[in-house]
């Protein structure tokens, strides 16, 4: 009878332990990272991309029908390289998909004649912590109704 009272309560502890670390719901830490990421776009702040990154990111931007591939070491250097600069536009973010492990968010940076789409990759690392695999960037150009107007002098 003991022995079966303590194979209960290890089933019991053991099943606890199970739902609570697999079956909870997702984390929302990821909102911070992309609350992050859009303070480190817009204020160009390199440290911080740095921290929000994983080691093995990477940003792709499409160049008319070539893609560009950059690094994060080579994202963050030409940041620092640009030295202190704001962007002038208005940024919002939808979490498109979400699980435990992977998130996809996409941001949206407005500016006056064009939108960036950025499409981030997070997941979670071994150390649970949230970082970005990938960022992917398109860039949509406004349409303006008519010409603008525009002083000229003969």
């Amino acid at each position: 009878m003991k022995n079966i009272k303590s194979v209960v309560c290890i089933i019991v502890i053991l099943s606890t332990l199970t739902v609570k670390t697999f079956g909870g719901a997702p984390s929302e830490d990821y909102i911070k990272i992309i609350n992050n990421y859009i303070d480190s776009y817009v204020n160009n702040n390199p440290k911080l991309m740095k921290r929000i990154l994983d080691d093995g990111a990477t940003l792709k931007l499409s160049r008319g029908e070539t893609l560009l591939i950059q690094s994060k070491e080579s994202l963050v250097s030409f940041m620092h390289e640009s030295g202190k600069m704001t962007q002038n536009c208005d940024a919002k973010y939808e979490v498109l998909a979400n699980s435990g492990a992977l998130v996809i968010a996409r941001v949206d940076f407005d500016y006056a004649n064009a939108t960036q789409h950025i499409y981030l990759i997070l997941e979670k690392n071994i150390d649970k912590d949230w970082k970005i695999t990938q960022v992917c960037k398109i860039i949509s150009d406004k349409e303006y109704e008519s010409a603008p107007k525009v002083l000229t002098s003969n």
